[in-house]
Order: structure tokens, then sequence, then C-alpha cells
């Protein structure tokens, strides 16, 4: 019996670091993509990522797909990436004021509301 329970904790601990490994394929060509400056696509990779059964982003992974869908002029994925980024935990509002990446969002309406949610759960 204690083989049987070793070898299931064994296959689950194993397939969740396969799921993670796969999530690191698209992770990366998004990361490649974002500095070949080809954005939508990066953008894309992220979602692919983030679609993955056993995908566990982070806040940071769910910023950086926002920057990329902001440089592609894609306004509404990047505002729910970034919507994604707070409930993750992201709350660095300085950041966020001053990123150039995200200067495109800065004219949108849905822009300042999502500033003072932000800076809600940082306080």
């Amino acid at each position: 019996m204690k083989k049987i329970v070793a070898l299931a904790v064994s296959l689950l601990l194993g397939s969740n670091a396969f799921a993670q490994g796969a999530f690191q394929v698209p992770k990366g060509q998004a990361t490649m993509a974002h500095h070949q400056k080809h954005f939508r696509e990066a953008g894309q990779y992220y979602e692919q990522a983030f679609a993955l059964p056993a995908a566990r982003p982070s806040a940071s992974d769910f910023y950086d797909a926002a920057c990329s869908w902001a440089l592609a002029n894609e306004l509404a994925p990047a505002f729910r990436d970034l919507d994604r980024a707070t409930q993750a935990g992201w709350d660095d509002v300085t950041h966020l004021k001053t990123d150039s990446d995200l200067t495109t969002l800065h004219a949108e309406k849905r822009w300042q509301p999502m500033l003072r949610k932000l800076e809600r759960f940082s306080s």
C-alpha cells in the first residue's frame, strides 16, 4: 500500500511539474516576442500559457501580458490582464503610473478607475 501511495504522489508531483514546464514554453515565447517588438504575438503567447489547465501565472505574468497588449494597441486585453494582475497581487502603483509600456492606456476612460482600484488594494 505504501508503494501505491508513493507512486500516486510521485505521479501527481510529476504531472504538476510537467504542467508548469508546459506553461514555461509559451511564456518564454511571449518574452522573446516582446523583446523582438512583436507585441500582439507576445500577448497571444501569454494567453496560450494562461489557458493551460494547470497554469499558475503570477501577478507579474499578467502584468507583462498587459504591457504586450498595450504596446500592440489592444486595449481591452491590456485592461483585462491588468485587472488579473491586480487580483493576483500586483500592487506597485508607482511603477504602473510610470511604465511607458502602458502609455496607450492613459487616455482611456478605464485608466483612472483601474488606478483607484489598485491604490485601494495597495494601501
